[in-house]
């Protein structure tokens, strides 16, 4: 999932019951900042593999970390 994250560490769960797919995990940074990120989506499909899920789902928490990171 968090791909997208620039980071050091991160440990996460997915849970993906059908439409619903989540993860939630704790990124780590170099600096020694530490994130915890959760990000939910629920498409139309039942597909268990949903890349363009995944991908949102690592912008999504980039965008919210880089934000953190700038007003910390």
């Amino acid at each position: 999932m968090l791909r997208g994250v620039r980071s050091t560490t991160w440990r996460s769960e997915t849970g993906t019951p059908p439409t619903l797919r989540g993860e939630i995990g704790v990124v780590g940074h170099p600096d020694g900042g530490r994130y915890a990120v959760a990000v939910f989506t629920r498409s139309f499909g039942t597909a268990q593999n949903q890349p363009r899920a995944d991908a949102a789902i690592g912008s999504a928490a980039r965008v919210a970390i880089d934000h953190l990171r700038a007003h910390i």
